[in-house]
């Protein structure tokens, strides 16, 4: 009995669902008699060839010919496809942002635009780049300036004023010690004969900061009592932080420039391990957390084992975090960095009241990050300028010694 014989027999009416081989139809069909010549012969081995050349390259692109044409019809029919990994176990709730990606087409593209003053300890945001251009025009404006009244006007409707500022806390202490304060900048209708000023900062927040072996943390503390944990990990890069139910990371992508940093920001899946995962009551990071890695490893200078790139990133991004070439120097206003979102805006991006309470939190992280990445540039620094010190010395000392 032949191959062929025992599929007829054993899968029955099933037999035409299954795609048979080319070469096993030509070998079915070819039963040479023996009065046949040899050209015949010839011409039949040729065509047999021919059958599973083309077979070896048309069979692989059945299955896949098979899902366009199911997608295809779940699109005419307007219904979206199933996941192909399956839906998620049962006991995690899943929140709406996860039941399709994101919708590009509908939303726009905010950026906020963080300068700093004269030497980067101060920090001002801005809704956009208009604002921030309004703000740099109306700064110069004084009472007697003709376009007074105009920048005035802009700024009681809030549009030309800082989203958030923030000043930079000093401390020679270590532990858990003040790091940031942030303010909202108000509209100030009741003072008519001048335009914004930092008497019109208002504080929304306290950042402290403590620093472990592995990662640094900090703590922000709102006027209202709300409390938003950041965590950043020394060696993997990421701060990780929670907000209203979704879990958010900055992700670096750029570790080889010292004088430029850059950040992926992403939403994180359920599924997906985060620094504040476990986290315990003194508000540290769990020893068992798989992102940590073990104190060895650290010292060494090796990355938690078993954690690759595709464990830290999403498909759910939601923007781009990045420091800017300098504009100007010397200035109180410079453009220093810029937070791309995906955010759905709807009239004047330049006004501080078209900013939701996300991309609120979402500046707040970055102003924080971005102060951590200073500090990290001046530590780095001085550890360069120590090391060359020292070979210096050395190379002096081994001269003298002859």
């Amino acid at each position: 009995m032949t191959l062929l014989e025992v599929a007829d027999t054993d899968m029955g009416s099933r037999r035409s669902e299954i795609p048979i081989p080319a070469f096993f139809l030509a070998s079915r069909a070819y039963k040479p008699s023996n009065s046949g010549s040899l050209n015949t012969i010839a011409l039949s081995t040729f065509a047999l060839l021919v059958f599973v050349i083309l077979e070896s390259i048309l069979l692989p692109l059945v299955p896949q010919a098979l899902a366009m044409e199911k997608q295809l019809s779940l699109s005419k029919a307007g219904t979206a496809p199933a996941i192909a990994d399956g839906p998620p176990p049962q006991f995690i709730e899943i929140p709406p942002q996860f039941l399709q990606p994101p919708a590009y087409a509908g939303q726009t593209f905010r950026e906020i635009v963080f300068c700093d003053g004269l030497f980067g300890s101060d920090t001002k945001a801005f809704p956009s780049y208009d604002s921030y251009r309004l703000f740099k025009e109306y700064h110069s404006i004084f009472r007697s300036n003709d376009g007074f009244e105009t920048a005035k006007a802009d700024q009681n409707l809030a549009r030309g004023l800082p989203l958030m500022v923030s000043k930079r806390s000093w401390s020679i202490c270590g532990g858990d010690h003040k790091y940031l304060r942030l303010y909202e900048a108000l509209p100030s209708p009741e003072a008519r004969d001048r335009l914004y000023d930092k008497a019109d900062d208002r504080k929304i927040a306290d950042v402290r900061q403590k620093c472990y072996l592995r990662y640094t943390r900090f703590r922000m503390t709102m006027t209202d009592g709300t409390k938003v944990i950041f965590f950043y990990h020394n060696s993997l890069r990421i701060l990780d932080f929670e907000f209203q139910g979704g879990r958010y990371r900055f992700s670096k992508t750029d570790n080889g420039y010292r004088t430029h940093f850059s950040y992926d920001l992403f939403l994180l899946h359920p599924q997906q391990p985060s620094l504040i995962d476990g986290m315990t009551n003194s508000e540290q990071i769990a020893d068992s957390n798989p992102l940590l890695g073990s104190r060895t490893r650290y010292s060494f200078g090796m990355k938690p084992k078993g954690i690759k790139y595709q464990d830290l990133v999403s498909p759910y991004l939601m923007g781009k975090f990045q420091s800017c070439r300098s504009e100007t120097f010397f200035s109180k206003t410079n453009k220093a960095s810029t937070l791309m979102l995906f955010s759905p805006i709807s009239g004047d991006t330049s006004t501080n009241t078209s900013v939701d309470l996300l991309s609120l939190q979402l500046t707040a992280a970055a102003i924080i990050l971005k102060n951590h990445e200073y500090d990290m540039r001046s530590n780095n620094q001085a550890a360069s300028n120590s090391a060359t010190a020292n070979a210096n010395a050395a190379t002096v000392l081994a001269i003298s010694q002859g």
